[in-house]
């Protein structure tokens, strides 16, 4: 499964977000697994219905009134709890100040890597290489995962808005928090 985590702006979903759902998208379709979206956050029923809009097999919904409000020790401790239940190979996000802010604590605490600021994504025979910037962007690296598991962030732009694929949302559930 593959898990992209929507962040929450005041009950719009984030353009970088939108982005890491095309990645989803193009993951599970390449990798020929299913894709679970995450609403977490502030107005997460207002999330959920721009979400339904979008294709993909399950919409998550993470509710409760300490995690309405962003805090790094919240939304790590939720994710955590959706990761460790649902054990998704890859979980996808837009890359924010926001990811930066907490991801490394699930990446530390899961003991799962975190690959951030990914600029383009290959699929070689169902095997994710990943290009990232180093040296200050004077250089692009390629990354190979040998881990079961990653967390993934995407620089803006690294996919397009223009392509996500519209339709059903799947099943809905609700995480207990």
């Amino acid at each position: 499964m593959i898990l992209v985590v929507l962040e929450n702006q005041r009950g719009k979903i984030h353009p970088f977000s939108i982005e890491a759902l095309v990645a989803g998208q193009k993951f599970a379709k390449n990798l020929n697994c299913d894709l679970a979206v995450l609403c977490i956050g502030e107005k997460v029923e207002e999330l959920k219905s721009q979400a339904q809009n979008f294709k993909s097999s399950k919409l998550i919904l993470a509710k409760h009134s300490l995690i309405d409000m962003y805090s790094a020790d919240g939304y790590s401790k939720v994710l955590s709890d959706v990761i460790t239940e649902l054990s998704p190979k890859y979980v996808l996000f837009g890359h924010s100040y926001m990811v930066r802010d907490f991801v490394p604590r699930v990446s530390a605490k899961l003991n799962i890597p975190f690959v951030s600021d990914i600029i383009s994504v290959d699929f070689n025979d169902g095997n994710p290489h990943f290009s990232k910037q180093v040296f200050n962007a004077k250089l692009a690296t390629s990354i190979e995962i040998s881990s079961d598991q990653a967390l993934l962030s995407f620089q803006s732009a690294a996919f397009s808005s223009d392509d996500i694929e519209e339709g059903e949302a799947g099943t809905e559930e609700d995480f207990d928090v």
